[in-house]
């Protein structure tokens, strides 16, 4: 299992509450990751968070592009979850829509995309991942 938290007005609004999430989940087994849409060369977090930061199993910067195009997560806690299908554009008013992003997901087929000015996902059918041979 895999849980992708966002830093921007999520974590960073609650670090302690989503340091224990963090830890609960770990515990279990899972992986956890803090994914930002930030630009990992110019607007990397903070340094003097590294301490608190360092439990993730990975820090993903997405450099403003639709954050599932990254992360395959099961669960994902977002303030804006718009990032997950949209490219952030700063200073914009508004995320803008990205290619529909196709995921396998627990032996299904889904679809993420923005239609209608609104986010939507689709469960499409039976997944069947090809396999590599030897």
């Amino acid at each position: 299992m895999v849980l992708a938290i966002d830093y921007d007005q999520t974590f960073s609004d609650y670090p302690e509450q989503f340091t224990k999430v963090r830890e609960m989940f770990q515990a279990i087994g899972a992986e956890v990751y803090l994914v930002t849409a930030r630009d990992e060369e110019t607007e990397r977090i903070d340094p003097k968070h590294n301490a608190i930061l360092s439990g993730f199993d990975k820090i993903i910067y997405t450099s403003g592009k639709a954050k599932a195009g990254f992360v395959r997560a099961d669960i994902f806690i977002d303030d804006s979850p718009v990032t997950l299908c949209c490219d952030f554009v700063q200073g914009q008013p508004h995320a803008t829509p990205s290619k529909a992003l196709h995921q396998g997901y627990k032996n299904k087929h889904i679809l993420w995309n923005w239609e209608e000015d609104r986010f939507v996902s689709y469960i499409k059918k039976p997944f069947n991942a090809k396999q590599k041979e030897d």
